[in-house]
């Protein structure tokens, strides 16, 4: 669920807009004890996790963020060993493939907002934010031998964890045409007793 509150004009006089989206359903309230009430019987008594919200980058007008794997070598440490870009479906809010994203090569949806130098700049921003995060949950689970973070990026090009998983699914990148990034998976996934089941049904081919 997304969450927003816009400003607007009604009568010269500037006036507060809340709104939020749902899967396809979209609704808008004139004030926030409205949308309050709405967001309560849409959750239905779950537990939510509110997060920060972030303006995310766009692929012709999509939303879209980025999934990072890293995984541990098998000569030991940890290594970044694969991204891919995944775009929200068209009327939805989540880039998930299970909810119909597209999936692209991650330096493919950056050269619209950087260049080559600024692009690889990025890339190793991230997978040594993803080497971090793995050396930080391992001190509080050692057992951890494989992460898939979703990473966001805002306007000025911050990257943003949105959720970091112990069991990624590698599915995305069966998707991609250039397959080395996958049989890396694969590889480092085998030295750590990993096996994985790579069906991917919903999600789509961007390139």
């Amino acid at each position: 669920m997304k969450v927003e509150m816009n400003e607007a004009k009604a009568g010269g006089r500037p006036v507060r807009i809340y709104a939020y989206q749902l899967g396809e359903k979209k609704l808008t309230f004139p004030s926030y004890k409205a949308v309050y009430r709405s967001i309560l019987k849409d959750v239905k008594g779950k537990v939510c996790i509110v997060q920060k919200g972030i303006h995310l980058l766009k692929h012709k007008g999509r939303p879209f963020d980025i999934r990072l794997v890293v995984q541990r070598a098998p000569r030991g440490g940890w290594e970044s060993t694969a991204t891919v870009g995944r775009v929200a479906h068209p009327r939805k809010i989540v880039t998930n493939g299970s909810q119909g994203g597209t999936i692209y090569p991650t330096a493919y949806l950056l050269r619209s907002y950087t260049n080559a130098a600024e692009r690889l700049r990025m890339l190793k921003q991230m997978d040594q934010l993803g080497i971090r995060t793995a050396k930080q949950l391992r001190l509080v689970n050692p057992g951890i031998v494989e992460l898939g973070l979703d990473i966001a990026l805002d306007r000025k090009l911050k990257p943003w964890i949105l959720e970091v998983n112990n069991r990624p699914d590698h599915c995305p990148f069966t998707l991609l045409e250039d397959q080395s990034m996958l049989r890396r998976i694969i590889r480092f996934g085998k030295a750590n007793g990993k096996v994985y089941r790579l069906r991917c049904k919903k999600a789509k081919r961007g390139l």
